[in-house]
């Protein structure tokens, strides 16, 4: 009995924490896209992807033009070719069928991590990569004065 009720305990944070990154995803996306609602457009990149510049070598990018396929970026140019990244896509194309959520965190060392709902059913699909080794103190920082979750634990 006593492993049972650890099990069903240990099942329960799981699910819990799944759920967490679920909603903690869900917020950052309607808080970005909302931001990204009402700043004024700045240019555009080859026609796809509109920008706005909020100084400081920060980047606001994003194609929202289809709705099965959205995509914003923060994107920080840093000294020698280096950058870092947090994009958001909202799609039905990584998972056939279902409408998503990914958000990725990538640096100019090509490491990243990225996490995946389904907007449909708000469950939590999974992630790949691992926190990017090279992220530093500003971009997390950063991270979270845009009210971007820097660690997403499910």
């Amino acid at each position: 009995m006593k492993l049972f009720s650890f099990i069903f305990a240990i099942s329960v944070i799981h699910v819990t924490a799944f759920a967490n990154v679920s909603k903690t995803l869900t917020q950052e996306w309607k808080s970005i896209k909302s931001r990204v609602d009402n700043v004024s457009v700045d240019g555009d990149i080859g026609g796809y992807m509109e920008y706005h510049e909020l100084g400081d070598g920060l980047t606001l990018l994003w194609r929202l033009v289809d709705k099965d396929h959205q995509v914003i970026r923060l994107f920080k140019e840093k000294e020698n070719d280096k950058y870092f990244a947090v994009t958001y896509y909202r799609t039905n194309i990584i998972v056939d069928g279902t409408v998503v959520l990914r958000r990725s965190i990538e640096t100019s060392h090509s490491t990243f991590i990225n996490h995946t709902v389904n907007l449909n059913s708000n469950d939590y699909l999974g992630s790949q990569g691992y926190f990017p080794y090279d992220i530093s103190e500003d971009d997390i920082k950063l991270m979270k004065d845009m009210g971007i979750s820097p660690h997403l634990m499910p």
